[in-house]
């Protein structure tokens, strides 16, 4: 019997164009809280899809432009 190949990854396109708070921390290298902090303070912009917090990439990037990271 030949071994099953495990199903690649499909990205899902209601997640496309958005971050979810994992990957904001990384990017910005902050801890996840300081993201949730920003997301509650309304500094940030989110949307929920399905449970999950996302933040669209357009707010990613103008957060980024006002030049102000958490610390």
């Amino acid at each position: 019997m030949v071994p099953m190949k495990p199903q690649p990854r499909r990205r899902d396109p209601d997640l496309a164009g958005s971050l979810s708070l994992d990957q904001l921390a990384r990017r910005w290298q902050v801890s996840r809280k300081q993201i949730r902090h920003l997301l509650g303070q309304q500094e940030l912009r989110f949307v929920q899809i399905r449970g999950a917090l996302r933040v669209p990439l357009d707010e990613v990037e103008r957060y980024e432009k006002k030049g102000t990271f958490p610390s």
